[in-house]
């Protein structure tokens, strides 16, 4: 049930239809469904179709006619080509940060950092530890996005930021959790170069970040379709058989 908010009731119905993909609650093969989350919601159906039509324009969800709607499934080598050009756009905002962060800003995104360092010996369950370090990586990429004061590029960003999520969430294999320690040090190292403004150093650390996540998704979907292909060759041994 939606509680009494600022924003608008479409909004908030966005919101949640959006947080249900990042979450990867709902299968990229079963159809949405739209009456339930309506009915859980205590809204009708249109605001969620609407919700479902915006997510669809923003590459979040592939609608069917006459079939349903989908949460959008994604080649490997599409996902590998979309993070190219997503570091690309998170290296400029780094950049940018060099020139531009103030002591207030390291302060904030140290203040972050330090809250990701502790998830490392955090005693929480794998989904709710992976939901939790998507929330404070999101919150430490948004400090860099919004100290740089450029709402276009920022904006731009956030939303591939987003469908980045998306991505993993549908790739079904703890891609965050097992570059966890790693993406750490990373953020560690990214606040030191904005720190000290060496562009350099972060443009190069703020790359490997970004795309160490395409190659984990490309080696988990090279592992799904060599087992699917073991599985073919099972079911045709066992029908020679």
């Amino acid at each position: 049930m939606l509680l009494r908010q600022k924003t608008g009731l479409g909004v908030q119905v966005y919101q949640h239809v959006r947080q249900l993909l990042l979450d990867g609650a709902l299968h990229v093969d079963a159809a949405m469904p739209i009456d339930a989350i309506a009915e859980d919601l205590g809204v009708s159906r249109q605001p969620v179709m609407d919700a479902v039509r915006r997510l669809a324009l923003e590459g979040f969800v592939t609608i069917t006619p006459q079939v349903g709607s989908f949460p959008r499934r994604y080649s490997v080598q599409e996902m590998v080509d979309f993070y190219k050009l997503f570091a690309e756009a998170e290296c400029v905002c780094v950049q940018l940060a060099c020139e531009r962060a103030d002591a207030g800003h390291i302060r904030q995104l140290k203040a972050i950092s330090a809250e990701i360092g502790q998830l490392a010996t955090s005693r929480l369950g794998k989904v709710e530890l992976a939901r939790e370090y998507r929330r404070l990586n999101q919150r430490f990429h948004s400090e860099i996005h919004s100290l740089i004061q450029s709402a276009a590029l920022a904006e731009a960003t956030e939303v591939m930021g987003d469908l980045s999520d998306f991505m993993v969430a549908t790739a079904e294999a703890p891609i965050f959790l097992e570059r966890l320690k790693v993406a750490h040090k990373e953020h560690q190292a990214l606040i030191a170069a904005i720190e000290t403004r060496d562009a350099t150093t972060a443009v190069s650390v703020m790359r490997q970040h970004v795309r160490a996540i395409s190659e984990r998704i490309a080696k988990v979907g090279k592992l799904r379709v060599t087992a699917d292909d073991a599985e073919g060759t099972g079911r045709k041994v066992s029908r020679r058989g």
